[in-house]
C-alpha cells in the first residue's frame, strides 16, 4: 500500500458501496488502518520512500472519513514518536489527519524502563488528539511474558485494564483499552471458564 493507493483505494471504494447498502445498524461506524511499513524489507534500506508512502495514504484515508462523515483511527507501534520525516518529527505529519491513535503498547507490566507508562508517555506528551492503548493476548515468539497476556489469566488481564483505566483518566485524550485481537481474546475468556 505504501508504494501505490490502488488497494486502499479499492478497498475504500467497497467500503463506499457498502455503506451505501447496508441498513443504517449495520453500516461501519469508524475507519482504521493499521499500515505497518517496518515490516517491508525496504524498511532499513529506503525508510523515507516507504514514510512518505505511508503519509500518503493515510492522508487519502482521511480525506475518505471526513467526506464519510467516519471517524478515522491510526494503529502505530509504541516507538512511531522516534520517527522522522524530511528531518522533522513524523507525528506532526500524522496528527491533523487522524482521530483517534491506536497505540500498540504491547507490555504485561506498568513500571520499568521497559513498562507501559515508559512507552506511550511521548504519546501523551505529544498528541494533541485522541488515544487508546492496545494490548496483546495472542501467543507471539519470543518475550511472551513480557508483551502478551497469551500465558497469563484473565484476570490478570482484566486487572490490567482496570489499573490503567484509573492510571490514564486523567487525561482527555484517553479513550479506553483495545485487545489484540478478538480470536485469542476469546480464547483467554474461554480458559478462564474450564478452570473454574
Amino acid at each position: 500500500m505504501v508504494y501505490q493507493t490502488g488497494e486502499l483505494e479499492a478497498k475504500l471504494q467497497w467500503l463506499k458501496e457498502y455503506q451505501k447498502s447496508a441498513e443504517q445498524e449495520s453500516q461501519f461506524k469508524g475507519l482504521l488502518l493499521d499500515v505497518e511499513p517496518y515490516l517491508l524489507d525496504e524498511w532499513d534500506k529506503d525508510q523515507m520512500t516507504l514514510l512518505n508512502g505511508y503519509v500518503t495514504i493515510m492522508d487519502e484515508a482521511s480525506r475518505f472519513a471526513k467526506e464519510h462523515e467516519l471517524p478515522f483511527e491510526m494503529a502505530i507501534p509504541f516507538w512511531f514518536h522516534e520517527l522522522e520525516k524530511d528531518g522533522q518529527p513524523l507525528l506532526p505529519f500524522l496528527t491533523p489527519l487522524v482521530d483517534t491513535f491506536v497505540i500498540m503498547s504491547y507490555r504485561t507490566e506498568l513500571e520499568g524502563e521497559n513498562g507501559l507508562h515508559a512507552l506511550v508517555s511521548p504519546f501523551f506528551q505529544q498528541l494533541p488528539g485522541n488515544i487508546v492503548l492496545t494490548l496483546e493476548t495472542e501467543t507471539l515468539e519470543g518475550e511472551e511474558r513480557a508483551i502478551s497476556f497469551a500465558e497469563k489469566d484473565y484476570q490478570q488481564l482484566n486487572d490490567f485494564i482496570r489499573k490503567l483505566n484509573n492510571h490514564y483518566e486523567q487525561y482527555e485524550s484517553f479513550q479506553g483499552v483495545s485487545v489484540h485481537h478478538l480470536d485469542s481474546w476469546m480464547k483467554l475468556m474461554q480458559q478462564n471458564e474450564e478452570n473454574r
